[in-house]
């Protein structure tokens, strides 16, 4: 496990702790930059009720096997998630855990982020009648 960069959807970069081989992997045949690029600051950890965004992938040579990456660096998106995309990282440690080996992903799919943010303060009551005074 690493603490890695995370920058939001909105610019703001975060703190999260992710698995070290996953936050190395690069998109194949791009720019050797990791997914989720290494701190260059002392950033908070994402707030909660955020889901960070990633792609789902199969191993090449053993599509049964499937791996969820992070994308911690937005400028990626564009590239990973195009038709055909594909990720070499690290392969899941072979007997003794010792390190594997690297290994093309294919990109299956990708989520975006979300976030759960609350209404502001001076928001409107809803306006039901649910027995509650407004805000």
């Amino acid at each position: 496990m690493t603490w890695r960069a995370y920058t939001g959807d909105d610019n703001t970069v975060y703190s999260i702790k992710i698995d070290e081989s996953n936050a190395r992997a690069a998109i194949a045949g791009g720019t050797a930059a990791p997914l989720c690029p290494v701190r260059t600051a002392n950033s908070p950890v994402l707030p909660c009720g955020t889901r960070k965004r990633y792609v789902n992938t199969y191993n090449s040579a053993l599509p049964t096997q499937r791996r969820k990456f992070y994308i911690g660096d937005p400028t990626l998106v564009a590239t990973i998630s195009a038709p055909g995309t594909t990720i070499t990282a690290e392969n899941y440690p072979g007997a003794g855990d010792t390190a594997g080996t690297n290994v093309t992903w294919v990109v299956s799919s990708y989520r975006g982020e979300k976030r759960r943010i609350p209404p502001a303060y001076t928001a409107t009551d809803t306006g039901l009648t649910d027995g509650t005074a407004g805000q």
